[in-house]
């Protein structure tokens, strides 16, 4: 046993020592093989820093992609599958307008392919999807060949046929995904989404054509009333600048665009022939476009300069220019602001900042016969303020960081898409784009927030007996810049209102500024030496400062006199203005207004109890700014129209809430005005409001009052005598309670995309619907009467009505529910302690809706409800 216990000890013995040393040279082993990593890198870094570099990158790329097959082997995503139905003769003829494309061109001096588009170029197919066909007419896409050069992967425009919609979209168009950079241009839509401007559906899809194995598209909406619909904005025309004559000629093509010489056409130009509405709202739109471009408007007359503004930073942002050239930008003409709003669209990549340049910059590099459009924008001041302003915003990077984690997960799913389907994570992968973008937000930072040297100053002269000093400042910066004040010395005022020549149009003006000092100030050189004149760049909020030179410069330019244009509103006799509390009150008693009113923005306009306003002549009231019309019972404030022209009250964009109380509306109708058309006698838009004790009386219009993308609180008040509806609500967060609605031609209360909450509601004679929810509308409420109408309740496209006690007494048709456009779905109503009297059909719902009374659903289903309604069974028909 003791032998045995021996040998044990010095097998454990060696053993130990073996671990020690297999671990000490293992050790030594990683140590070294780390030192050589280190050391090879280091030498590649000190002698090829390009190749480390790519070697950094594509290793983050294979980390990345490996991670993105992982989560998809866990979790795989399913990717909409499109089938395309031609005929064989329909196919030969798209292969025959390939094969044109191929050998035309529109260079002389070497060959570069171009697709003439044509309307003769459409054929019919089927589109499947789903299980369900439909009927579409498609041509080829794409005027550069990067689109159909390859044999089996051809862009396609595509519409439907009659009044059906694909996944709610009447137009579209499928490409390869890297006709558009691939993530690059989702992702833009979705950012334009982020910041509330007008963006595109976007999405990748599998297609096969006629029977062939699929492929990945990207799927683009086209221009039309659904894309503006699903941005929440009412029907008005979409407007581009044709450049189409420059790829016939085969000249310089594209190169050669000037946007002087480009034709302004409309989208969809059929439909807009045939409505009257639609024909003049483009020709206005058109006009002001092309008095834009002659130099007779400025950009703030004609566009929606707070959207146009932020998209130019967006696209800064992404740093390719591709998407507000003027001959890849449409526009929307708002048919209630009367302005245009940028539609983007085809930006395709995100480069570096750092190769073209902010586009307002005078730094900027592009210029050819697109630069006019450019400098034309950049000439409104008020709009450069807005873009310098938006492009602090865009810059934060928080802002950025908070918009990759609220589309993180859908991020991922899009990369996921393109890398399994034989796609290279370098081209598609985020890595690379959010760099980019991380790099364009600090580029834009240091351009707008680094101090540095961005105007000369020089001392010029003081007038000891004026106390006048005279400098002569000169903008050497890429921006626009604001003097704001003087240090060094007491002045009578700031200096907010001179404005330096911006150094894009006269990069060696030289601006003489006088400063009036206060008395008795002595200046010597001791005090000019520690003079400092502050400024910004123009609608930046970061503060510059910059020494002055003592020694006078002798050339100068003196600049004429800059004169302010006196607003009309400060001569009218029955308006009062005090500009320190920024008022424009009414004053009382009895007014008449021959022409038309208009409220600037920067102020609040009140109107007080007593106050009567006939508005004659056609003419009408609009304000920028918010209301305060303040009545009382027996004194409320009037406005009406005895000549019966009168053109009721608009407000838009007002920045803070309305409120109108004791207000009486009476025998008023809606503008309509050199092509401005709108559809409510009183209109609010993108202006909250608080409407109480208000009557809206003998409304000759399509509405009696309009509201649009607001909020809104409606209580206590009466509408009666509406030529057609009453209160019509667009994209609207309302409340409406305690009001009374008789006698109106059509619906009593009509809203689109909106939430509503109703209580205590009573509407009597609503000659179509009292309630009608449409366009994924949400109504709630409780205590609703209806007496006397046409349709009780009527919910469609998606919508959601939930109400509590609700009588009716002597109505056609008490619910409906129904599917109105192709691009929403069913409906639903919802009530509970349902009591009807002498009603002549309770519930008519179409298959696929759902109505529930007191929980219990309804199972009585027709079809094609739609067809019985707007009086051909049920209602009237619409009053405009």
């Amino acid at each position: 046993m003791k032998l045995k216990k021996k040998k044990n000890s010095w097998y454990n013995y060696f053993k130990e020592i073996f671990k020690k040393k297999a671990t000490f040279f293992l050790l030594i082993f990683i140590t070294y093989n780390i030192f050589l990593l280190v050391a090879f890198s280091i030498i590649i870094y000190v002698k090829y820093p390009t190749k480390f570099e790519n070697i950094l990158i594509k290793t983050n790329y294979y980390i990345h992609g490996t991670y993105l097959k992982f989560r998809y082997f866990l979790k795989p995503i399913s990717v909409p599958q499109l089938s395309f139905d031609i005929k064989h003769k329909n196919f030969q003829k798209l292969r025959f307008k390939r094969y044109e494309a191929l050998n035309s061109s529109m260079y002389y001096n070497r060959n570069y392919p171009r697709l003439i588009k044509k309307d003769s170029d459409w054929v019919p197919a089927k589109l499947n999807y789903q299980n369900n066909d439909y009927k579409i007419n498609l041509r080829l896409k794409g005027r550069a060949s990067d689109h159909w050069h390859g044999e089996n992967h051809w862009s396609f425009n595509v519409k439907l046929k009659g009044d059906e919609t694909f996944l709610g979209m009447k137009y579209f168009s499928l490409q390869h995904p890297k006709t558009r950079g691939y993530l690059n241009e989702w992702l833009l839509h979705k950012f334009l989404r982020y910041n509330n401007l007008i963006y595109l559906r976007y999405d990748f899809v599998n297609l096969s054509i006629n029977g062939k194995e699929k492929q990945l598209y990207a799927l683009e909406e086209g221009m039309g009333k659904r894309l503006l619909e699903n941005n929440q904005l009412k029907e008005g025309p979409i407007l581009k600048l044709n450049g189409d004559h420059h790829w016939f000629w085969g000249g310089f093509g594209i190169i050669d665009i000037d946007y002087t010489n480009t034709d302004i056409v409309a989208y969809k130009k059929n439909k807009i022939k045939k409505s009257s509405l639609l024909s003049s709202q483009f020709l206005q739109a058109r006009n002001n476009l092309e008095l834009f471009r002659q130099g007779k408007l400025s950009a703030s007359d004609i566009f929606d300069i707070y959207s146009l503004s932020r998209f130019m930073a967006i696209i800064d942002l992404f740093g390719h220019h591709h998407a507000n050239s003027i001959d890849n930008l449409k526009f929307y003409y708002n048919p209630i602001t009367s302005k245009l709003e940028p539609i983007g669209y085809d930006n395709q990549a995100i480069l570096s900042l750092s190769v073209q340049n902010l586009w307002g910059s005078s730094k900027y590099t592009i210029n050819n016969g697109k630069s006019k459009w450019r400098l034309d924008l950049l000439k409104d001041r008020e709009f450069f303020a807005l873009y310098i302003n938006a492009l602090e915003t865009i810059s934060k990077k928080e802002y950025l960081e908070q918009f990759f984690e609220d589309i993180e997960f859908e991020l991922v799913q899009k990369e996921m898409i393109l890398l399994l389907n034989s796609m290279q994570i370098s081209e598609v992968g985020s890595v690379n784009f959010k760099n980019i973008l991380f790099q364009n937000q600090r580029y834009i930072r240091d351009v707008l927030m680094k101090d540095k040297k961005m105007i000369q100053v020089y001392f010029s002269s003081y007038n000891s007996q004026k106390n006048i000093l005279t400098l002569n400042v000169l903008n050497t910066f890429r921006f626009p810049i604001k003097i704001k004040r003087l240090t060094g010395l007491p002045i009578k005022s700031e200096l907010t209102e001179v404005l330096l020549s911006n150094s894009l149009e006269s990069p060696f003006n030289y601006k003489k500024i006088d400063i009036q000092l206060e008395k008795n100030i002595i200046l010597d050189d001791n005090i000019k030496n520690n003079l400092k004149l502050q400024f910004s760049i123009m609608g930046g909020s970061k503060l510059f400062e910059s020494s002055i030179d003592t020694w006078p410069f002798k050339k100068t330019v003196d600049d004429k006199d800059i004169t302010t244009k006196i607003s009309p509103i400060k001569n009218l006799p029955f308006l009062q203005i005090n500009e320190k509390l920024k008022e424009i009150n009414f004053k009382k008693g009895s007014w008449n207004l021959k022409n038309n009113l208009i409220i600037p923005k920067g102020y609040t306009f009140k109107v007080f109890s007593d106050t009567k306003i006939n508005l004659l002549n056609n003419a009408f009231i609009l304000s920028y700014s918010p209301l305060k019309f303040i009545g009382s019972t027996n004194k409320p404030v009037r406005i009406t129209s005895t000549d019966q022209s009168g053109q009721g009250l608009i407000v838009l964009n007002a920045e803070k809430r309305s409120i109108l109380n004791y207000v009486i509306f009476e025998g008023l109708k809606s503008v309509n005005q050199d092509d401005w058309n709108l559809t409510g006698v009183v209109t609010f838009y993108e202006s909250d409001v608080i409407i109480s004790n208000c009557q809206f009386i003998n409304s000759n219009a399509e509405d009696a009052l309009n509201v649009v993308r607001s909020k809104v609180k409606l209580n206590n008040s009466g509408f009666k005598d509406s030529r057609s509806d009453a209160f019509d609500g667009d994209f609207v967060q309302a409340e409406v309670s305690d009001c009374v609605f008789v006698n109106n031609g059509n619906d009593a209360v009509d809203f689109s995309g909106s939430q509503i909450n109703m209580k205590k509601v009573e509407i009597v004679n609503a000659g179509d619907k009292a309630i009608s929810a449409g366009e994924n509308t949400v109504v709630s409420g409780d205590s609703i009467f209806i007496k006397d109408s046409g349709i009780g309740i009527a919910s469609k496209d998606s919508s959601n009505v939930k109400l509590e006690k609700v009588n009716m007494y002597n109505v056609d048709l008490g619910i409906t529910t129904y599917q109105k456009k192709s691009e929403f779905s069913y409906a639903t109503v919802s009530v509970d302690n349902f009591k009807v009297e002498n009603v002549k059909k309770n519930i008519l719902i179409e298959n696929g809706c759902r109505v529930f009374i007191d929980g219990i659903e309804v199972m009585e289903f027709s079809n094609n409800v739609k067809k019985d309604m707007y009086g051909k069974k049920y209602g009237k028909q619409t009053i405009k």
